[in-house]
């Protein structure tokens, strides 16, 4: 590729990679701020890696020293394997709703062994492609086990709708099996691993693994921007009559009918009781509110307020229907650009 072409390919990479890391870090995504968290990581190694590759490519003396230290102890490259691996899964945790768990860190345990290990069995153009392998096969692995897992979460739990991480991890599988293929045709046709013949050469850039970036910057993009309410969010915001009070106060009559309730302490519970009152919600339907908004699925739900899971739902979708919205990862934005005074 041309070096001008190069160099603005890898400015763009360096652009896109940046700004998903300053969003993220400014913005909470879905229930908690532990999804802007594994993104945020997730797209930091990311971009260490994008840099370091292209140091190799426009700086000569760092490729040199860069190439001597691949060939006797890939250690920057571990790390960076073993990060984008540790957030990869946190990310899979956030989707689904799950935590991180012991198996998961057992996993990333036998990788990270892997990759210390291979290196110093096998040498040459079969051990850069072992040690590369690793992590592909470790993606494919754990991208098939999450397909098959998907089946049984509850899709309350799901950041995202479970057809959309099923077709993310199908993308995945075929892209890591393209990744792959490019670097056995690369490591074994292009580069040279002759070290004691001087003509060491190794290209780094695997065009496949940075498509499938792009993907995953696509989806983050997304996720970020549903923290900014929708057009039909926010028409449906719009549309929600207002009842005038005075700046950062309570009403009387409000905060009389509040404490007879034993429902109100706080500016936040105000909000979501006039955000309640404003939707025409039952008393029922705002308890139940208060948990969706906490971030509990309909089996939490129902098991809080003693109620059946299918009558857990049932209030869920009536919700859902007076807000105009089709899926809970909607009903926080709504209620955030919600102003239950003006």
């Amino acid at each position: 590729m041309d070096p001008t072409l190069t160099f603005i390919y890898n400015i763009i990479q360096i652009i896109i990679f940046s700004s998903i890391l300053t969003v993220g870090a400014l913005l909470k995504i879905g229930r908690s701020e532990k999804a802007a968290g594994a993104i945020v990581g997730l797209f930091l190694f990311y971009l260490m890696d994008t840099v370091m590759i292209f140091m190799t490519e426009f700086l000569p003396d760092f490729m040199s020293w860069y190439d001597d230290s691949f060939i006797r102890t890939p250690s920057l490259k571990t790390v960076i394997f073993l990060g984008v691996g540790f957030f990869t899964l946190m990310c899979w945790s956030v989707l689904t709703g799950s935590n991180f768990t012991g198996v998961q860190g057992i996993v990333l345990f036998a990788l990270g062994l892997w990759l210390v290990f291979v290196p110093l069995l096998s040498e040459g153009a079969i051990g850069s492609f072992l040690f590369y392998s690793g992590y592909q096969v470790f993606c494919i692995c754990i991208s098939i086990f999450a397909i098959w897992r998907l089946r049984s979460i509850d899709s309350d739990r799901l950041l995202i709708p479970a057809r959309r991480i099923r077709l993310l991890l199908i993308v995945t599988v075929i892209f890591c099996v393209l990744i792959m293929s490019e670097d056995f045709y690369v490591i074994f046709s292009v580069d040279n691993y002759d070290a004691t013949a001087g003509e060491l050469d190794i290209y780094y850039r695997n065009v496949s693994e940075d498509v499938l970036r792009f993907i995953y910057s696509g989806l983050a993009a997304l996720l970020f921007f549903g923290q900014i309410p929708r057009n039909r969010s926010a028409t449906a915001a719009n549309a929600i009559p207002r009842t005038s009070a005075p700046e950062a106060l309570i009403p009387e009559s409000d905060r009389s009918s509040a404490l007879e309730k034993g429902r109100i302490q706080t500016p936040a519970e105000y909000k979501r009781m006039k955000f309640a009152r404003a939707l025409a919600l039952t008393d029922r339907e705002e308890e139940v509110l208060t948990l969706l908004l906490s971030g509990k699925s309909n089996q939490e739900i129902g098991e809080t307020l003693h109620i059946s899971i299918g009558t857990a739902k049932a209030h869920v979708h009536g919700i859902f229907r007076k807000a105009k919205i089709t899926h809970r990862y909607e009903l926080l934005p709504l209620f955030e650009s919600f102003n239950p005074d003006g």
